[in-house]
């Protein structure tokens, strides 16, 4: 078989022996779970053989299904396995890539994954360019150099062998399919041949290397193994000497380490302990300096919360009494009024708000004038004007008032008669009417 070892010929080691006029390509298989004694898939595409040519590879070998396709420039052409045989054969199918890249998916989905094993090593596959065309080489170690290898060359067959190399005394073995019967049709049934001869080869190994002696076998041994054992009991001897020589030294030496790693002990249990009578008493300090900050801020947040309560019940009492407003105060925003005495006397502004007093029914007008100037005045000092001042204009001269002429005349013989008194007039007659509105109107609050 020409790739028994699993290398396939030369091609599977790179350019090492390559002869220039082989055909280039090749390319790594991807084995899912590989540590099974059967795999469960085993997949991959790469450059084929031939130029300008991609092959492509999925087998199942626990279900027996196989696909093989061939993507070149005269189109694809694909091989499928049939219920007897999953044996790889060259392409010939011809198909349309949609339906080669459907089926390719079908098989790797169907794949199940992992298998317990009780073997050793795991298996690796190539798909690797010969003389005869492509070949597709599945190996796998059992324990130390014994490797099993199965392989394809798209022949309708799969091959297998199974190898041992030399090693010391224990000579090497090579088994293969092809004395045996010609190829397997299913990979389950060439990778279980190949496993049971590579355990076998294995197990003759052991059972060789265990039973025979080596100095038979090995030329030399004999001196080499005497030479071997002097050694060990002339160093064996060196040291019990030196042993016996320095013993006392060692022993005192050992003694007073001894004595400085129980001192070195005791200072560091002491040490632990003043450092953990520290830390309690640091933790104890904390607690409560954590515990009065915390009472602080309780006390804080009632204080808080106690203030903003009686915030709101003097905002809603408040605005209860602004509420129960007469409808006289209601209208006065906007208006203008001159204050009557006291503070202020004779000053007119315009009401722009208005608060209720301490005393019930007691409310209280805020006067802006035309200068800007605010002024609080209560409602009983006020009286209300018909319009609003006009502005005073810097610089303008003001003409004195003339004094008014006391009605009368003079008497025939040059003697003054009193002034007549007038009767009511307009503007008396008004301020009496609003004196009285305004003492109906806070008569009417309470």
């Amino acid at each position: 078989m020409a790739n028994g070892n699993g290398n396939g010929g030369n091609g599977g080691n790179g350019n090492g022996g390559r002869k220039k006029q082989q055909p280039v390509g090749g390319f790594v298989l991807r084995i899912g779970d590989a540590g099974a004694e059967v795999p469960a898939v085993i997949y991959g595409e790469g450059n084929d053989c031939a130029p300008k040519t991609k092959l492509g590879i999925v087998f199942l070998p626990r279900t027996g299904q196989g696909y093989v396709y061939r993507v070149g420039p005269d189109g694809v052409t694909t091989w499928s396995s049939s219920k007897a045989s999953d044996a790889p054969k060259d392409p010939s199918v011809r198909t349309k890539p949609e339906a080669a890249l459907k089926e390719t998916e079908r098989l790797l989905k169907s794949a199940v994954e992992y298998r317990p094993t009780p073997l050793q090593g795991t298996w690796k596959g190539r798909m690797v360019c010969e003389a005869k065309g492509p070949q597709i080489v599945l190996t796998r170690a059992l324990g130390g150099a014994n490797t099993v290898s199965v392989v394809s060359h798209l022949d309708g067959t799969w091959e297998w062998a199974a190898q041992r190399p030399t090693r010391g005394h224990v000579p090497g073995e090579r088994q293969v399919s092809t004395p045996h019967k010609k190829g397997a049709k299913t990979l389950v049934s060439a990778i279980g041949d190949a496993l049971v001869q590579g355990l076998q080869i294995a197990a003759s190994g052991c059972l060789v290397r265990t039973a025979v002696r080596r100095p038979p076998k090995d030329e030399g041994a004999a001196q080499k193994q005497a030479a071997a054992i002097a050694k060990r009991e002339a160093a064996a001897a060196a040291k019990r000497e030196a042993g016996a020589a320095g013993k006392g030294a060692a022993v005192a030496a050992a003694g007073k380490k001894t004595a400085a790693a129980k001192k070195a002990a005791a200072a560091a249990k002491k040490a632990a302990a003043k450092t953990a009578t520290v830390t309690a008493a640091a933790k104890k300090k904390a607690r409560a300096a954590a515990a009065k900050t915390k009472k602080a801020e309780r006390a804080a947040a009632a204080k808080t919360r106690k203030a903003e309560r009686a915030a709101t019940r003097a905002a809603a009492k408040e605005a209860k009494r602004l509420s129960s407003a007469p409808k006289g105060v209601k209208t006065a925003v906007g208006q203008w009024f001159r204050i009557k005495a006291g503070k202020g006397a004779g000053t007119e502004g315009k009401a722009t708000a208005y608060d209720a007093g301490k005393k019930r029914g007691d409310w209280h007008f805020t006067l802006e004038t035309l200068d800007g100037k605010t002024l609080r005045a209560a409602r009983s000092n006020v009286r209300k004007m018909r319009a609003a001042p006009k502005p005073k204009v810097e610089g303008a001269a003001s003409k004195p008032k003339p004094k008014p002429k006391a009605k009368g005349g003079r008497k025939p013989g040059g003697k003054t008669l009193p002034p007549v008194q007038p009767a009511l007039t307009a503007a008396s007659v008004e301020s009496a009417s609003q004196r009285l509105a305004d003492v109906m109107a806070e008569g009417l609050a309470f």
